[in-house]
Parts: structure tokens; sequence; C-alpha cells
């Protein structure tokens, strides 16, 4: 079923026009099979890969996301690397669920997000070293670049949590598949990607010193004041954008969504304006200079692997 059901399958949308999810819903969370629950969430995972919102939205919410969190705390390896897979096909190209996904991990007051000290956990409690844990660490690192290539909101959101990118970047210099490598410079990319060629000059003047001690600027840790959080704008871009996606495959996605959004809104310091989104472009450079991740990326100038190559040569 995971097969046929692929978003190139003739077969997909008969079979997810009739009772299919409900189906493979039940046996997920009524089994005691580990084998047939890591199954069950492969096919979840190909489900949501480059379907419309409200697909997406009828699968998880079948499924549940407190249902999905648990699993990702499983036991079973392959369990917790196929929830996070799913987490990771439903993040991507999506501001509208990149939204519903941070909203759950909200404290009670909506003041603070626990979505990144709860990945900082997961990476600190798995040995990057041993081989059979790249698809859990990959799929892991995919989510959070996912997030960062959504809004300019989210990417000032990932800069404030510095615990988690030096998380990443022991990960990156500790690894030794490129497939883990992959999603973290990708992440880099995403966090420092500047679109217009008027602003890379501004950019490559200002990038080469450091923030002053304390990094960014402070903000409130409420996140929501941005407005950028299940912002209407983003519905209806959402929108527009699903019959774009031809699916030409994870990176390339990735790539068509490097374009800042535009989405923060007056009253937050960080403001709708070239300059002002240069200015953050470089503030956050700078802190993953200071980080160290400068001097990682030039030492794969000579990889092997083409992907892992241009990628880290458009992060430097």
């Amino acid at each position: 079923i995971s097969n046929v059901i692929l978003d190139f399958s003739p077969l997909r949308n008969e079979l997810l026009n009739n009772i299919l999810v409900d189906i493979v819903a039940d046996l997920l969370l009524t089994t005691t099979h580990n084998s047939i629950r890591a199954n069950c969430l492969w096919v979840f995972r190909h489900t949501i890969y480059n379907e419309t919102v409200m697909n997406r939205d009828k699968t998880i919410e079948r499924v549940g996301i407190d249902n999905l969190i648990q699993f990702c705390n499983d036991d079973d390896l392959m369990i917790q690397e196929q929830a996070f897979n799913v987490f990771r096909n439903l993040l991507c190209q999506s501001k509208i669920h990149v939204n519903k996904f941070l909203n759950h991990f909200l404290d009670e007051n909506k003041a603070e997000n626990y979505f990144f000290r709860f990945l900082y956990d997961k990476l600190s409690n798995i040995s990057v070293k041993d081989s059979k844990n790249v698809g859990v660490l990959e799929s892991m690192l995919f989510i959070l670049e996912h997030i960062a290539a959504s809004t300019e909101v989210k990417r000032e959101l990932i800069a404030k949590h510095e615990f988690l990118l030096e998380k990443v970047k022991d990960v990156l210099t500790t690894t030794e598949s490129d497939e883990v490598r992959l999603p973290c410079v990708w992440l880099v990319v995403n966090l420092t990607w500047i679109e217009n060629i008027q602003d890379q000059e501004i950019y490559r003047g200002a990038a080469d010193s450091f923030l002053p001690t304390g990094g960014p600027q402070s903000r409130s840790n409420n996140f929501f004041e941005d407005q950028d959080v299940m912002d209407e704008d983003d519905d209806e871009d959402e929108e527009e954008d699903e019959d774009d996606d031809e699916g030409f495959g994870e990176t390339r996605r990735v790539l068509r969504s490097h374009v800042a959004s535009g989405n923060t809104r007056g009253g937050s310091e960080f403001q709708n304006s070239n300059a002002n989104y240069t200015d953050n472009v470089v503030k956050r450079a700078n802190i993953l200079n200071r980080l160290g991740y400068t001097e990682v990326l030039s030492g794969f100038s000579d990889s092997d692997n083409i992907c892992l190559l241009y990628t880290s040569d458009v992060a430097d």
C-alpha cells in the first residue's frame, strides 16, 4: 500500500478517496506489533506528501498529532523514524502546517514553544555515529530545516535557540553520514538565504563582523505577537501554491521556499523591508559563524557527494 500511494501512482487518488486512511489509522492505533506500526506510519508518510492542505489535515486529524508525537518517543527506532518522517512530509512546503505543528508545542500560557527543547533532547540522546540511527536523525533534522524554509519569523525563532544550533553543529561535525549532513547544511542555507541580488551585496559587506555580545536583540518569548502564525495570508498563499508542486523531490521544493515571505507585521522589530530583512540575515549569519559553522562547512568543499558539495557551497 505504501508504494502504490506515492504521489505519481495512478492508484493514489482512488485509494485515498475511499476509506484507506481510516483502515490504516485504526490498525496503527490498535496493533501491538511494532513492524505493523512502522509500516502504517510509512503509509501516512506517503499519503500526505505533496498533498493538498485539506487532505493533509484529514490524515493527521484521523491519526492524532498527540499519537504521532508519542510514536516519536517509541522504544522502537523504526517507529520513531517513520513518525518523524510523517511530520517531515507534513511540514514540507506548507507554512500552514508549520504553524499548526508549532502551535501544538506551546506551553499553557502561550509564552514559550518547547519544540526546540524537545528536538534538542532527542538529538542529545541518540548516538550520532551509530549507522542504524541515520534514518531517524535525517528525519528529525529535515523537520527543523522545513521550519526554517517557511517564513522569516520562523527563521528568527530558530536563531533564538542557539543551544539547538550548537547541537546541530555537533551532529554535523560528528556524523559520518552525508544523509545526516545534508539537512544540517540546508538549514544553514535557509537561515542565510537572500533572494535579491542587491540585498546580497549589502549582506556581503555586513556579514564580516560578529554580532555584539548577547546575540540578536531580545524579543518577547511569545512569537505569536508577530501575527505570522496561522496568518490569513499564509492560508491564501498555501492554496495558490498547491497546484504548483509537481513532485520534483525534497531539495527542489526547499529551493523554491527560500524567498522571504514578508509576513511580519507592524509592531514587530523585524519589519517587512529589504533593509531590515537583510539585517536579520546578517545577524543569523554571524550567529552561525560564531558557533563555528563557517569552519565546518569549508571542510565539505572536497566532498564526493554532489548534492552536499553544492549545498555547502551555497551555504558558504
